[in-house]
């Protein structure tokens, strides 16, 4: 059994002995997890959203998501790209499945839920947005705003990302997570007081 309390109670970095056997443990169930087929007869569902420096985005079917840490000039996009950035790497990443089926895609933005609804035929001024809708264009969707307290599975896997991104890159933190202090765990506090910023 893996032991999550130990691993979200660290406030010290580097970790100590116990709580790197759990994260190695629970890096081998995650690694090892069981792949099931698509089952047809459910609706396809993916919820995305993003954070200040990592996007992610669940899959119902067979337990499917995907997340990245944001690089470069992504960094700098508002709050609206950001999450329209998590729709369309879902929806890039899950093309296969996706292609000539009916979805939903859920976000925590209103805007973005407004701006990428294929039913409405306002003009978009944002020329990222607007080249975004183009690409969604083919695809049979329909696109919901759900509030993100309500938003949970992609909310749980954007610190995950972020925590694991920087163990498995050891002396090197974003250049986005300077900004991101606020919100940031202890454990990546003291971990980001040691490191190396890339500039």
């Amino acid at each position: 059994m893996i032991k999550l309390r130990d691993l979200k109670a660290v406030t010290t970095f580097p970790l100590d002995e116990i709580c790197l056997h759990d994260f190695q443990l629970l890096k081998r169930c995650i690694g090892n997890a069981a792949l099931q087929a698509v089952d047809e007869t459910q609706p396809f569902v993916a919820e995305c959203d993003a954070s200040e420096v990592a996007i992610s985005a669940t899959l119902n079917q067979g337990g499917r998501f995907t997340s990245r840490s944001l690089s470069g000039s992504e960094l700098h996009y508002p709050a609206v790209e950001k999450e329209a950035t998590a729709i369309i790497d879902a929806v890039r990443k899950w093309n296969h499945f996706l292609a000539g089926r009916r979805f939903t895609l859920i976000t925590d933005q209103k805007s973005v839920a407004f701006m990428l609804d294929n039913r409405k035929r306002t003009k978009v001024k944002n020329n990222k947005i607007q080249c975004w809708r183009l690409e969604l264009a083919p695809f049979s969707y329909e696109i919901k705003y759900r509030p993100g307290r309500k938003n949970n599975a992609p909310d749980r896997i954007d610190p995950c990302v972020l925590f694991c991104g920087l163990i498995l890159q050891p002396g090197r933190v974003a250049p986005g997570l300077v900004s991101f202090r606020r919100n940031t765990p202890a454990p990546l506090r003291a971990f980001e007081k040691s490191a190396v910023l890339d500039r």
